[in-house]
């Protein structure tokens, strides 16, 4: 089965076999190297290979999901996401937003390169929380045509802020929605469907990483709470004794 039949059963959600020698290991857990860091069991998604996708870009999943394996933080993860992709695609500025569990409140946002100030507008209204809601890519070809959302529009128009073209992606796990990855580029930009295609599943695999380094976070913070308990514990009965049996 060559690379990219290979590619389309995995994202067809079917089974696949690969030799030891096409596959490396991460955590214990074996992935083939054509497709990057993905779980053949997990990462299962409804996004086509295009007929004419280039082998060199699936290649590259490769590269750039070994680079955030060593990523512990959301900003040196949005730094490294923006070298490797800056390869393959322009752009002025990248971003994660990662959103508190079950909520429409932004946790974390970080960007890799360049900045863009929010839209003083509630989350729903942003073209993120559509890639987030729908959970599919959102690519706006020129903001100066796009009908979807006006009072976006209508800030980009007052504020002056730069952003001809943008591509939205969902970050997410088979057990949870963490937020949304996009690029966006200061003059209009063509993309084609084999760079969203590309950047989605440089969206999956910055998932599994977002959502490693945050259990990580907090199996750490409920060590240290856990730690705090017992000290508090093993103080409490010396400072009963000495408060109240002392002559």
């Amino acid at each position: 089965m060559n690379w990219r039949n290979r590619m389309n059963v995995l994202q067809e959600g079917k089974t696949a076999t690969w030799s030891p020698a096409e596959t490396s290991s991460v955590g214990g857990i074996y992935l083939p190297r054509e497709l990057g860091r993905f779980s053949i069991h997990d990462m299962t998604t409804d996004t086509n290979i295009p007929a004419g996708a280039d082998q060199q870009h699936y290649e590259a999943v490769l590269r750039i999901s070994e680079a955030i394996a060593a990523c512990r933080e959301p900003e040196e993860l949005a730094r490294t996401l923006a070298d490797g992709l800056g390869e393959f695609l322009h752009f002025d500025s990248l971003y994660l937003m990662i959103l508190k569990e079950n909520s429409a409140e932004i946790e974390t946002m970080v960007w890799g390169k360049g900045t863009l100030p929010l839209p003083d507008l509630p989350i729903e209204e942003l073209p993120t929380w559509e890639a987030f809601d729908r959970q599919q890519p959102l690519y706006i070809f020129d903001w100066t045509s796009e009908q979807r959302f006006p009072r976006v529009k209508a800030w980009l128009t007052q504020t002056g802020v730069k952003s001809a073209s943008s591509v939205a992606v969902p970050l997410t796990t088979p057990h949870r929605r963490l937020g949304t990855f996009g690029i966006c580029s200061d003059t209009v930009t063509p993309y084609s469907e084999e760079d969203v295609s590309f950047l989605r599943l440089i969206g999956r695999v910055a998932a599994f990483a977002i959502d490693d380094g945050l259990n990580l976070r907090r199996a750490q913070e409920a060590q240290a709470c856990l730690q705090k308990s017992k000290r508090a514990a093993a103080v409490a009965p010396e400072s009963y004794q000495q408060h109240y049996l002392q002559p």
